[in-house]
């Protein structure tokens, strides 16, 4: 754009020249002018290419001088980076070799430490086979001991049954002596007695023998469970003392254990104290020599930092030098004042804008590598903590001396607990001690206690078996004096027995007669001679006497008595051949190993007449008065139906009986109230016989609807009618009942049709109530079940104060059915009803049963 300008500028000055003429013709002059001009633009175009060629040749040099001093500044760093490789090698060998003693010198430690410890588990190995064997040998010395106390325990309950063996026998041996001396005595006693009278005294004898054997028999088992007793007793204390001695050794030997484990305890923590004052110890001297290699690194340091700094002055001092030199050179191209003015004209951005970049180039001392590469060994030097130098030194350093200190405390702390667990296990094991010497002398205190309280048993039982026994003895002496009685008495009786009316017969169990008395031959023409030891069935009809003996088997294999001790009619056999009928009355008799059967048979046949001659009267009477019976049955029957219609069944039931009825209350009832809507014009319209035909029909469906639920009709008055739930059998759901009966009632009025006038529509008005009531039955001509109470009045007033069609509850009502659910209930609102100056609040039910 400058060389533009220039070749336009008017006022540029025109160098002149020497082969110019004056041309007088224009169009010479014209063509001179032009020829002028482009001479003088040839010369200003080559002047420019000169310019543009001198500013070519200077940048040229330039960047020849730029590119001398990039390689200078290349070498510069290259000679530089070699330099720093050679001093991080340095150091790197030297932290090398630091950090290889450091490993060496560790690895001798750590090996140290393992040899230690390789000799602390094997003494701690070998204290432990040591302890465990002598645990063993305890162990082993406890079982000998066991053994040697069982085999005392042994020998010991061995000699005391030998000697209660050796005792019993002994017991026994006196008492067959004393029962065979008294027998001596007795028959030295006896012999010059009557025979009956000997044979008397030999039984209360032998019974009497017998007694004491019972008791020499008693006394010897006393003896024997005082002697179980007293063995148990010894096992048991045997067992006492075995289990306190295990025990105790057992305890000794947990105590010594733990003896054990706490001084290994005590050791390891010990030896851990030790380990760490020695590891304390190592890492101060690590510390020093990490100190001293630190001072090392930095002498080491300071001298690289010093090589590097007298580098960069030496290349800095060449650089300048090279930057003078080619200012000078700069200098000398400019000769002239003009081409200075040209160059200051038109190019006069170039040398500046170079000017300056050569400028900033050498002025710019860009040295950041270098110090970041000094920099960055100065910081791996100082990568390693440095410990701080102890001033003291590593035996009087003030951590090992309080670690020392801690370890002497823990030393005497250690020998404290010692002391201490030993006494808690001496008080221990006396504790132990003494439990089992006071549970010892408990067993003691027991045993004795125990053997006392048998003995006073033992004693209370042999004297209550004396007592018994004497009164035995007296009975079996009465008993033997009245056996002699008898025998005297049973002489008698034989003659007795010939004197007797009826026949009497005995037989054994085999059916062989063994008596027959002088009646028996009058009644059945055998003498005694001919039929005593032949079969009894020989005086029983055949169809009788087959069957006999099979009786018989079954009563002696059984025992159950069909005819014995019951007296029965039979038929007898006369000799004969005639039946005639008896009275057979069988009874047993055992005695002294003998079984009889004795039968007591009277002839029957004069009775038996009689009875038929009465018999036959008698069934007369009876059959007139099954007549009356019957007769008076079907009035009883219409009397209790029309008694049932007008009383509850339960009240009906009790009347006939003749049970009085005292009124009784109710807690809780619910009482039905209904009338006709519009009765009297209804009843207006027609006659008064078709008035009760129509209540009639409609009170007989009501009836019918009421025998299906668990409710009582108490009476209907005219058009009203009143229902009770709940009296007189209580329910629980007498509310319910009541409400769904009286849905059931408005369902079958709606179908209701009158006959005398079938348009016309019945409408019923229910009230009920619930609470408590009074029922009785009043009258005694008329008697009549009535309700008494508030109650009552209420439901009235329920029915009177309610709409067509609807049923009416009070709140008593309304609350039970709440309760029971399963109704909708709709409040009709707060009314006022006077019933003895109460008010009551209503609610008007439209009672529909729920669905589900």
């Amino acid at each position: 754009m400058e060389t533009v300008q220039t070749l336009n500028d008017s006022s540029a000055p025109i160098p002149e020249t020497s082969s110019t003429a004056q041309i007088t013709n224009p169009e010479k002059r014209v063509r001179t002018e032009q020829s002028q001009k482009t001479t003088e633009f040839y010369n200003t175009l080559k002047h420019q290419c000169t310019l543009i060629e001198d500013h070519m040749y200077s940048s040229e040099s330039l960047v020849l001088q730029k590119e001398e001093d990039a390689f200078l500044t290349l070498r510069f760093e290259t000679d530089l980076s070699r330099l720093l490789e050679i001093q991080a090698v340095e150091v790197a060998e030297k932290k090398e070799l630091f950090e290889k003693m450091l490993k060496v010198r560790s690895d001798r430690v750590k090996a140290k430490k393992a040899q230690k410890q390789l000799f602390r588990d094997i003494k701690k190995r070998d204290g432990i086979i040591m302890e465990e064997n002598v645990a063993a040998r305890a162990v082993e010395k406890i079982q000998e001991q066991l053994k040697d106390r069982s085999k005392g325990v042994e020998a010991q309950i061995a000699f005391v049954e030998a000697k209660h063996e050796k005792q019993r026998k002994q017991l026994l041996s006196a008492q067959e002596r004393k029962i065979s001396a008294e027998k001596t005595l007795h028959d030295l006693e006896t012999k010059h007695l009557k025979t009956e009278l000997r044979s008397n005294l030999a039984k209360n004898f032998n019974a009497r023998m017998n007694h004491q054997k019972v008791l020499d028999k008693r006394i010897l088992d006393h003896q024997r469970d005082l002697q179980l007793l007293e063995l148990r007793q010894l096992k048991e204390r045997a067992e006492m003392d075995e289990k306190s001695f295990e025990e105790i050794q057992s305890l000794k030997i947990t105590q010594t254990q733990r003896v054990q484990e706490t001084r290994g305890q005590q050791l390891t923590e010990f030896h851990l104290e030790k380990d760490r004052v020695y590891e304390l110890k190592q890492q101060v001297k690590v510390a020093a020599m990490d100190k001293e290699n630190a001072i090392e690194m930095k002498k080491l340091l300071q001298v690289h930092r010093a090589q590097v700094k007298a580098m960069r002055t030496q290349f800095q001092q060449l650089m300048k030098q090279r930057k003078a030199l080619f200012k000078a050179k700069q200098e000398q191209k400019m000769t002239t004042e003009a081409i200075d003015n040209i160059r200051e004209s038109s190019v006069s951005r170039l040398p500046s804008t170079d000017s300056v970049c050569i400028d900033d180039y050498y002025e710019n001392d860009d040295n950041d590598e270098v110090e970041s590469q000094s920099s960055r060994y100065s910081r791996s030097s100082q990568s390693r903590p440095e410990f701080p130098l102890p001033q003291q030194t590593v035996s009087t350093a003030p951590e090992i001396v309080a670690l020392q200190q801690q370890l002497l405390q823990l030393t005497q702390k250690q020998k404290e607990d010692l002391d201490l667990l030993l006494t808690t296990q001496k008080q221990e094991l006396d504790q132990l001690v003494l439990t089992w010497q006071a549970k010892q002398k408990t067993l003691d205190a027991d045993q004795a206690t125990e053997l006392a309280n048998m003995k006073e048993v033992q004693a209370r039982e042999i004297a209550d078996l004396v007592q018994v026994q004497e009164k035995e003895l007296a009975m079996e002496r009465s008993v033997h004096d009245t056996e002699m009685k008898m025998m005297l008495e049973r002489r008698l009786l034989n003659s007795v027995l010939n004197t007797v009316v009826d026949a009497i017969i005995t037989i054994d169990p085999v059916g062989t007669i063994k008596r027959f008395n002088h009646a028996a031959e009058i009644m059945f023409g055998y003498t005694a001679s001919e039929i005593i030891e032949t079969n009894i069935r020989d005086l029983m009809p055949e169809r009788f006497s087959t069957n006999h003996d099979q009786y018989l088997n079954n009563y002696m294999t059984t025992g159950v008595k069909k005819v014995i001790g019951l007296g029965r009619r039979a038929f007898g056999l006369h000799k004969s051949g005639a039946e005639f009928p008896i009275h057979l009355s069988v009874s047993e008799v055992k005695e002294n190993g003998v079984h009889l059967f004795t039968g007591i048979v009277r002839d029957m046949t004069r009775q038996i007449q009689n009875e038929e001659q009465q018999k036959l009267k008698e069934q007369q009477k009876q059959e007139e008065l099954q007549s009356l019976i019957s007769e008076l049955e079907t009035q009883q029957s219409k009397a209790e139906l029309l008694l049932s219609n007008m009383l509850p069944s339960s009240i009906s039931r009790s009347l006939l009986s003749g049970q009085n009825l005292d009124p009784e209350s109710y807690a809780s009832c619910t009482i039905m109230f209904l009338d006709v809507v519009q009765f009297s014009q209804l009843c207006s319209k027609i006659l008064p016989v078709q008035t009760v035909e129509f209540l009639n029909d409609l009170f007989k469906g009501l009836d019918d609807i009421i025998d299906t639920y668990d409710a009582y009709k108490v009476e209907s008055v005219g058009d009203s009618y009143m229902v009770v739930s709940g009296v007189p059998h209580r329910n629980e759901d007498h509310a319910g009942v009541i409400a769904t009966m009286a849905l059931h009632f408005l369902e079958y009025v709606k179908s209701f049709k009158m006959k005398q006038d079938p348009e016309a529509s019945v409408q019923l008005r229910i009230g009920i109530n619930t609470g408590p009531v009074v029922a009785g039955v009043v009258g005694l001509k008329m008697p009549r079940y009535c309700l008494f109470g508030d109650t009552v009045n209420t439901s009235s007033r329920m029915e009177s104060s309610g709409q067509a069609m609807s049923i009416q509850c009070s709140e008593s009502a309304h609350d039970a059915l709440q309760k029971l659910g399963g109704y909708n209930l709709e409040l009709r609102g707060e009314m006022a009803i006077k019933v003895f100056s109460k008010r009551l609040n209503i609610i008007d039910l439209c009672l529909k049963l729920l669905v589900g």
